[in-house]
């Protein structure tokens, strides 16, 4: 039978790091989560009995509180509690020892002690829970519309516990340092960036950034965190298939996040941060599908490529969205994410910046050296970036419609407005490049000047 913990604290995302840490040690474990200390007592009125209780900071009540209320029940044997406290005074420890906590560490702890006095209360599970998972999963649509309220998390790239471990051994790691290394993984990013915006860290404006996001959290928070992020077992993909999409996907949200930061330096010097961020993470619904069906092939699903490719299309933006209500990220970053799909209305510098750094992040599938479809041979003339230079912010992406098909290219149309050019002429264009005013001939302004030339 799989063991059940109550897990009590106001934090949401310490609620999360311990259940990590609970479920990485039984995967089969029932772990249910409450923010209010008399939540858990009702639950014990109900089962009279847990296999382990973790508490940390109700909302309505002291940990300690809670303890003494448990113990008041008189359950014999002793209810297994674990106590994760603030207050390392000696008159606050030895109450709290009075009342026979079966372990009691003091704030800010490691996540790696709570791993290791977790693995000696919870016995491991056997075979027969492991193999109760076989249930059939149906298709994979009907799977995929079943996680689509439930998905809460995308696949991991970055080597956490080495960088744990990095940072546990540096008596100095600092913030920048923290940046420097999770600042290139979506997952780790956003549940950064919603863990500071969670109402028990709260403080001021909204973090949009993992710059702002760190100082709030501070460094010990930020690793422990992480390490419940890097025991999940669902942010690994095992496929071959789907773990080559991914990395493809992650590098395209890497080269649109640098190309993004690079424009926003260029034109909105404050937000380049904001839009490298909405850049990284403007990726997020197809890496979730790819962890949804992920964990339809473990539970027996055969993975067919066609299949995934109709899944990415019908299902990337839902998730996507699904995932950003789920971590509560700001309504602004939120907003910035949506315009690399679609725009509307007045938008604000960002939104456009954000566009069109995805559209030069991710290639056409079409040639560049496709022909002009114009039926006039000479008459069309499009301008092309020099390959590499995408990461400019000094490009000329100007998108040129072809006028060779078009009446008045070269030749005037009938039925011209008083003040339009003269007959025989075509109207005047600006260079794409000096952007002088020209009377050009039927291939554009290269005709008349020079800097195209």
């Amino acid at each position: 039978m799989p063991p059940l913990i109550l897990i009590v604290d106001a934090n949401p995302w310490t609620r999360d790091l311990l259940k990590s840490l609970v479920l990485a040690v039984r995967a089969d474990a029932l772990v249910h989560e409450y923010g209010h200390g008399y939540q858990a007592l009702a639950e014990l009125d109900q089962r009279k009995r847990c296999a382990l209780i973790i508490v940390e900071r109700p909302a309505d009540c002291d940990g300690l509180d809670l303890l003494r209320r448990i113990r008041q029940r008189g359950a014999q044997p002793l209810q297994p509690v674990i106590l994760l406290s603030d207050h390392s005074d000696a008159t606050y420890v030895r109450a709290a020892l009075r009342l026979a906590p079966t372990a009691y560490l003091v704030k800010p702890y490691a996540a790696e002690e709570v791993l290791r006095r977790l693995r000696s209360l919870l016995p491991p599970a056997g075979d027969a829970s492991q193999a109760a998972s076989a249930a059939a999963l149906g298709s994979l649509d009907d799977h995929l519309q079943r996680m689509a309220a439930e998905i809460d998390a995308v696949p991991l790239f970055a080597d956490l516990p080495a960088i744990i471990e990095r940072c546990r051994e540096s008596k100095s790691c600092s913030l920048g340092e923290l940046e420097t290394e999770f600042g290139q993984d979506p997952l780790v990013t956003a549940t950064l960036i919603a863990a500071a915006n969670s109402a028990s860290q709260r403080v001021g404006q909204s973090c949009q950034t993992l710059s702002q996001a760190l100082p709030r959290l501070g460094v010990g928070f930020t690793l422990n965190l992480v390490l419940g992020l890097s025991l999940r077992r669902a942010t690994r993909l095992a496929e071959p298939l789907l773990a080559g999409r991914a990395e493809g996907y992650l590098r395209l949200a890497q080269r649109a996040a640098d190309c993004a930061r690079l424009l926003a330096l260029r034109y909105v010097r404050e937000d380049a941060e904001r839009c490298y961020t909405a850049g990284l993470l403007h990726r997020l619904g197809e890496l979730a599908v790819l962890q949804g069906v992920q964990r339809w092939c473990d539970g027996g699903g055969a993975l067919d490529e066609a299949a995934l490719e109709r899944a990415l299309l019908s299902y990337s933006l839902e998730f996507s969205a699904e995932l950003q209500r789920h971590w509560r990220l700001p309504l602004e970053l939120h907003e910035l994410v949506a315009a690399v799909h679609s725009l509307h209305g007045v938008l604000p510098k960002p939104s456009l910046i954000l566009h069109l750094a995805a559209q030069a992040a991710n290639p056409a599938p079409a040639s560049p050296s496709t022909p002009c479809s114009s039926t006039r041979p000479g008459a069309c003339s499009v301008w092309r970036p020099p390959s590499g230079n995408w990461r400019s912010p000094s490009s000329s992406w100007v998108s040129v419609r072809c006028r060779g098909d078009s009446p008045g290219a070269g030749r005037p149309s009938a039925g011209r407005s008083p003040g339009s050019a003269p007959k025989g002429r075509a109207s005047p264009r600006r260079c794409l490049s000096c952007r002088s005013a020209r009377a050009g001939g039927a291939d554009g302004c290269r005709s008349a000047c020079r800097c195209d030339r």
